[in-house]
């Protein structure tokens, strides 16, 4: 048995592929230097539209009600609040001075009404206005005391579950308290980019 799959008419490298809520298609082109930016088809995949954002690589993404949250490099935040028609970038370089205009996103999240976001080896922000302003999550608490740099900056993956929020990431697993705006590491071992939640379990891929 094989499975048949035709082509659709995006034909670019492809990091991110998702559905919006009225069901358009985005989908991300992730090809250094160029970064095409954020491509949206409206009939399935059969034409494709550039919704001429900025030109970024996008790596990490939201989708909740009709807002579209995209992670791109340099601390940016495409954000869609019409299901991918019209964008609007946010940034939180500020929060990170050190960074460097090729980190990644990976992780965005939404939890208890806040938008957050992982810069990857730097730290994680959060939104309370929909990504108008950015505020940083305590950083020392998420760092392994032991060794700072492999901590819970390294996040790939932001998980809201039972109630709490979750970096996972290189390092092993941190869980966040709002209240006292600390981490906590809860799990050490080393894990991978991904995380997903079935019939009420949280399952991390190794």
């Amino acid at each position: 048995m094989q499975a048949q799959w035709e082509p659709t008419a995006f034909n670019q490298s492809t990091w991110i592929l998702c559905q919006t809520e009225n069901g358009n298609l985005l989908a991300t082109n992730d090809v250094y230097p160029e970064m095409g930016g954020i491509y949206i088809s409206q009939d399935q995949g059969i034409t494709w539209t550039d919704t001429q954002v900025e030109k970024l690589s996008y790596t990490g993404f939201l989708v909740t009600n009709q807002s579209v949250y995209m992670g791109g490099v340099g601390s940016n935040v495409a954000i869609s609040h019409d299901n991918g028609a019209t964008w609007t970038i946010s940034n939180f370089s500020d929060l990170f001075p050190g960074a460097h205009p090729e980190d990644p996103i990976y992780a965005i999240e939404e939890h208890n009404n806040r938008i957050y976001v992982s810069l990857l080896s730097h730290g994680i922000v959060y939104s309370e206005d929909q990504g108008e302003t950015w505020q940083l999550t305590d950083l020392d608490s998420l760092l392994d005391p032991n060794n700072p740099e492999n901590g819970g900056q390294w996040c790939y993956n932001l998980r809201s579950y039972n109630g709490k929020l979750y970096s996972i990431g290189s390092f092993g697993i941190w869980e966040y308290s709002e209240a006292d705006d600390l981490w906590t590491a809860v799990d050490n071992t080393w894990y991978s980019s991904d995380s997903l939640v079935v019939d009420d379990v949280a399952i991390c891929s190794l």
